[in-house]
């Protein structure tokens, strides 16, 4: 057996309503991989950090959101989900007021916003982001 690298993600699926629609948090990638596309917000673990706190970091760097509740959804781990070498992600989620949040992009994104289920049902997200959302939107969140 052959013993391979594996890195530990996160991925956060914030949601809201406005006007009706569900809309999600996105934000367009600033480096390789995927560069430019939207994705959610999320990153790796880094060494001696929780899940959680690892989740809030890449909330805060990513989109300036703090303070929300978040809790873990589910676990990505298709050997092909990352074309860096095998990631496994632990996805969290959390329902927002939009009205209450500050956001601008962060470090690692140059665009944050949301998007309506229409919009993301015509855009290609990076890695299985929008297999995650739609595992969100089946959950009957």
């Amino acid at each position: 057996m052959i013993r391979q690298n594996i890195f530990l993600t996160v991925d956060i699926v914030l949601f809201s309503k406005i006007e009706n629609k569900l809309n999600f948090l996105l934000i367009k990638r600033r480096h390789e991989p995927f560069l430019h596309e939207f994705a959610l917000p999320g990153g790796f673990v880094e060494t001696l950090e929780s899940l959680k706190d690892c989740a809030y970091r890449e909330l805060k760097e990513e989109t300036n959101i703090e303070k929300v509740d978040l809790k873990i959804f589910a676990i990505y781990d298709d050997p092909a989900r990352d074309p860096r070498g095998r990631v496994v992600s632990v996805v969290f989620i959390g329902q927002v007021d939009i009205q209450k949040l500050h956001m601008k992009a962060g470090s690692d994104a140059i665009a944050a916003e949301w998007m309506d289920l229409d919009e993301i049902n015509k855009t290609k997200l990076a890695f299985d982001h929008n297999k995650i959302i739609y595992d969100v939107i089946k959950s009957k969140i």
